[in-house]
């Protein structure tokens, strides 16, 4: 066996020196020589596009090699280049791929397994504080509610004007004012196609990089542009001005007051609308502007934005625009603790849930579960990771820009439970799906020495992968139950054994007949 296994191998690298050896094979990609890249100009007119010392200009419909000889820039600033790799580089790299594998199949278990322990425990917290919470005047503070968890919807007001003095901007009855600075850039964008050869392995990369200027709020890394004039076009771009948001120094709920914690998670914002008048360079912003170099701009509104460039006419790289935004206040609702005016994080256990109290099941659940949790801890920091990540939310600091019953509320948050355990019940099948796949790179790379048959053994491991992940996932999910929701999966037992009974017995009378 070891014998045939060795002349296995040897055929399999015979056949690949011996592929290399011929000329490129109908589909493959290849790199043109330069010969083939010399054509003569229609036009006549010669312009150095990259503006890079060195480097030959480019002529008008013509392509030429970058600096690195390596890859071709097109007269559209676009750069191409192909990279081959050999079938021993494809296996060789396929170890990596079981090492990924392995990763994201420790990590999918455990992500399963604390989701549903995640999921139990915040429900019996909000259907815990759902029965204990309390609603409350908008207009009358009662103080016998001081210390209990309330529910409080009103409209919401500012007393005092939010600003930035550094373009002269207001907003009246507003929770938050936002600065969004942007600079005018090229961000590189990158398109691949691979073929991978029918006989001896390996494949053929056609990378094309191709510019587009955007407006960022952040500098645009150019370290790794393919094209030298692009790189050094947005390694001169300086931000001059940086986005900000100012949030207002009270906001009243009725005759409740609102934390700073909770103005800052107030993000409806609105855009501010500007004209001439509206924004106005202070002597700040234009020392700012000075400091960088910029002695002559122009200042100029369109569209809502405040835009200063270098020239009137066009845009250039550098430019900046800015725009500004608001949080109006309208409705809010707000569940929390009230303290005085305040209301302040209502930590659920701290004021009287106790496992057992009210739901014994759950009570009993998350004991069993805390000790299985404590004996996995000591054997993979990976679980430990996962059980902080999901750990449950004890607080309850709820608030939301719009007018809300307190049925309304909870319902709102159990929602969103169920949607986050049932996204994070999909990302686990497919991190141990794909995982599962990943084990077995080395022998989809090791037969892909012929592209038919590595395409079709990729595909069997691929859906074998997803049939055994799914098992798996619902194996976990199942033993999770038995510890989170005893009686739920008791039933789903019972419901199962009644259906596979039936089918059992109809099958059997078909046979007595």
């Amino acid at each position: 066996m070891r014998k045939q296994l060795c002349l296995f191998i040897f055929l399999l690298s015979a056949i690949h020196i011996c592929k290399g050896d011929q000329g490129p094979l109908e589909g493959d990609l290849f790199l043109p020589t330069r010969d083939d890249l010399v054509a003569p100009s229609t036009s006549g007119i010669v312009e150095n596009v990259n503006n890079v010392p060195g480097t030959a200009p480019i002529l008008p419909g013509k392509s030429r090699y970058n600096a690195d000889g390596l890859s071709i820039i097109d007269g559209d600033g676009s750069v191409t280049e192909t990279t081959t790799t050999s079938w021993f580089d494809d296996l060789a790299n396929s170890f990596t791929g079981v090492l990924f594998g392995i990763l994201m199949i420790v990590f999918g278990l455990p992500l399963l397994w604390f989701n549903e322990r995640h999921s139990v425990e915040t429900e019996k917290v909000i259907k815990e504080g759902l029965r204990i919470c309390k609603e409350t005047s908008e207009n009358n503070l009662d103080s016998n509610l001081n210390g209990q968890l309330v529910h409080v919807s009103a409209q919401a007001n500012n007393p005092k004007i939010i600003s930035d003095k550094k373009f002269g901007i207001t907003a009246e009855n507003s929770a938050r004012l936002n600065r969004r600075v942007e600079v005018y850039q090229l961000k590189e964008l990158k398109s691949s196609t691979t073929t991978k050869n029918q006989i001896g392995g390996g494949s053929t990369t056609t990378s094309n990089y191709t510019y587009e200027h955007i407006w960022s709020e952040t500098k645009i890394d150019s370290f790794n542009f393919k094209n030298e004039a692009h790189k050094a076009a947005n390694n001169n771009v300086k931000l001059i001005f940086s986005s900000h948001t100012f949030d207002a120094e009270e906001v009243n709920v009725g005759q409740f007051k609102l934390r700073p914690t909770q103005i800052s998670r107030l993000n409806n914002f609105q855009r501010i609308q500007l004209n001439s008048n509206s924004a106005i360079l202070s002597k700040e912003a234009k020392e700012e502007l000075n400091k960088a170099g910029w002695s002559n701009y122009v200042v100029s509104i369109d569209e809502n934005y405040l835009y200063i460039k270098k020239n009137h006419n066009t845009t250039e790289i550098g430019d900046i625009r800015i725009s500004f935004q608001r949080v109006p206040l309208e409705w809010i609702t707000v569940v929390a603790l009230q303290n005085g005016r305040s209301l302040e994080p209502y930590n659920i256990k701290e004021q009287g849930l106790k496992e057992g109290k009210g739901d014994e099941e759950a009570g009993y659940c998350s004991g069993i579960g805390d000790s299985l949790d404590s004996c996995c801890w000591t054997y993979c920091c990976c679980i430990k990771c996962m059980s902080s990540l999901l750990a449950t939310q004890e607080t309850i600091d709820w608030i939301y820009e719009k007018k809300m019953t307190k049925k309304e509320v909870f319902d709102s948050e159990l929602k969103s439970n169920t949607f986050i355990t049932i996204l994070l019940r999909i990302l686990g099948f497919f991190l141990i799906s794909f995982g599962i796949y990943l084990l077995f790179s080395p022998i989809i790379a090791l037969l892909s020495i012929i592209k038919i048959l590595g395409d079709i053994v990729s595909f069997a491991v691929l859906l074998a992968s997803m049939l055994i992940g799914f098992a798996l996932s619902l194996l976990i999910v199942g033993i999770a139950w038995v510890f989170y929701r005893p009686l739920l999966a008791l039933a789903l037992v019972a419901i199962g054994g009644l259906i596979w009974g039936f089918v059992y017995f109809a099958g059997g009378d078909d046979k007595l007949d």
